[in-house]
């Protein structure tokens, strides 16, 4: 059986003030010893956003800019759950199952140019894909800045993608991945032991995406040539990864054509869409290099297998809508003081 307690006041919800924190705890009964399950959310940024299964009276405690939880003594000597970086180990999947269904998922994504259809954030994509691969219903909402919710507006900075699940709002994709994969672990997106091969992949794509907006938007005509190089270091170590691994994992399995597992996981689905972004727009906008990728053989090969993944297929949008946003993007940069 299991018990519910919930702690609300009027701010609670979606609406809740920005300074709130809610606190819910579950209460299951296993092998006749009550686990307490507490999900603490920060309301107004994602990175302090953070959920855990912790054990019998564990104080869970939020610290600015990161995770951290305070378990006691008792907890501690009986081998209760331990936790790695904020997320709760040796809990079996269906208790996670227990706390969290499957249903009633809405995602808030940034609109097209018609304000309705799918727009082109890569990060929305990425969230996508995730939802895709786990086989998670879910309930896409498309939204303007004139149609996004209030309380998407007021208490979240206006930031897409939002994902909504049982009343709680999470804005950052990373913290929606993590969410996704604690609740829903029967697929996991990195897979049990693989968090070092994992880590190696997310820091050798890190840099790209940064240099590739500040590429494409080209806001300082005079530092083209400076960004041009940024893009290409970039690329390059994405490149030396796919060819080598990385310092954690060490040298990447021969024949591998995932980032970090021998099936796509996290930051294949985090990386795609960013991938496809760039090659659009090099080849749309005339001060761009459209041969640029060209000099990368194993990032192509990589992106032509990422972008006939079904998870890519179902959750894409045309080119010209990557055009259309980026457009959008340059003009901004290029007439701002």
């Amino acid at each position: 059986c299991c018990g519910v307690s919930c702690n609300y006041n009027k701010h609670h919800h979606i609406t809740m003030k920005p300074s709130c924190i809610s606190v819910i705890a579950f209460v299951f009964f296993i092998s006749s010893t009550p686990c307490y399950v507490s999900f603490l959310f920060s309301k107004h940024d994602g990175r302090h956003q953070s959920f855990v299964l912790p054990g019998k009276r564990t104080e869970a405690v939020r610290l600015e800019g990161k995770r951290k939880f305070v378990i006691n003594e008792e907890a501690a000597n009986k081998g209760d759950y331990v936790f790695d970086g904020g997320i709760a180990q040796n809990v079996k999947p269906e208790e996670r199952r227990l706390a969290m269904s499957k249903k009633d998922i809405v995602l808030y994504v940034k609109a097209g140019p018609d304000g309705e259809s799918l727009g082109d954030c890569p990060f929305a994509h990425f969230i996508q894909m995730c939802l895709q691969r786990k086989r998670l219903a879910y309930d896409l909402r498309p939204c303007t800045a004139a149609t996004k919710p209030s309380w998407l507006a007021d208490h979240y900075e206006g930031k897409m993608p939002c994902l909504v699940h049982k009343g709680e709002a999470y804005t950052e994709s990373s913290v929606v991945a993590e969410y996704l994969d604690f609740f829903f672990p029967d697929v996991p997106l990195v897979p049990e032991g693989g968090e070092d091969a994992y880590r190696d992949a997310d820091e050798a794509a890190a840099q790209l995406f940064p240099a590739a907006a500040r590429y494409i938007k080209g806001a300082d005509a005079g530092a083209r040539g400076a960004d041009a190089a940024h893009l290409r270091t970039a690329l390059g170590e994405l490149e030396a990864f796919l060819g080598g691994g990385g310092p954690r994992a060490g040298p990447r399995p021969a024949g591998r054509a995932w980032l970090h597992a021998d099936a796509p996981g996290r930051a294949d689905y985090a990386l795609a869409p960013k991938l496809y972004h760039l090659q659009t727009c090099l080849g749309a906008f005339e001060d761009c290099d459209a041969g640029l990728l060209g000099d990368f053989p194993r990032t192509q090969e990589y992106m032509a297998a990422a972008f006939a993944l079904d998870e890519f297929q179902k959750t894409s949008y045309p080119p010209e809508v990557v055009v259309w946003g980026w457009a959008n993007a340059r003009e901004a940069a290029r007439s701002s003081p």
